[in-house]
């Protein structure tokens, strides 16, 4: 008994600065809250076929260009994936596909999204989860 209660307690330490944890966290949270907005429109509203507007290609030419400079591999890959949605609405504009075709691509687009704000959830408790140590 004496023994136990002269060795130090363990407890949790956090193995990164605490901004970082700070983004991450609020990162966390975007992504359930994006994914949460994300579904709820995909489930309850009304899916219109979209057309690309003046800014897409802007759009789509910064989120290629930033995913060619940033050298993280998940932020590149997450930034293509963002990136698929103004790609693919400038590319059914060009070709004159039909109304389905363009809904079906909407619903492709947002399920995509869904699925990246999910993993983005994984990623961050992944990333938690091994900066998290005993001392």
């Amino acid at each position: 008994m004496a023994q136990a209660m002269t060795e130090p307690r363990k407890h949790l330490a956090l193995d990164t600065d605490w901004l970082t944890a700070l983004n991450v966290s609020f990162g966390l949270l975007f992504s359930i809250l994006a994914a949460i907005g994300v579904t709820w429109s995909l489930l309850h509203t009304a899916i219109k076929a979209v057309s690309p507007s003046w800014s897409s290609p802007f759009l789509a030419a910064f989120l290629i260009y930033w995913a060619a400079k940033d050298s993280n591999k998940v932020f590149r890959t997450s930034l293509l994936i963002f990136a698929l949605g103004p790609i693919s609405h400038i590319v059914l504009w060009l070709v004159r596909a039909s109304t389905e075709t363009r809904v079906l691509n909407e619903v492709f687009i947002r399920c995509s999204w869904i699925g990246l704000c999910f993993v983005g959830c994984l990623y961050a408790i992944y990333w938690f989860s091994s900066k998290i140590k005993y001392v």
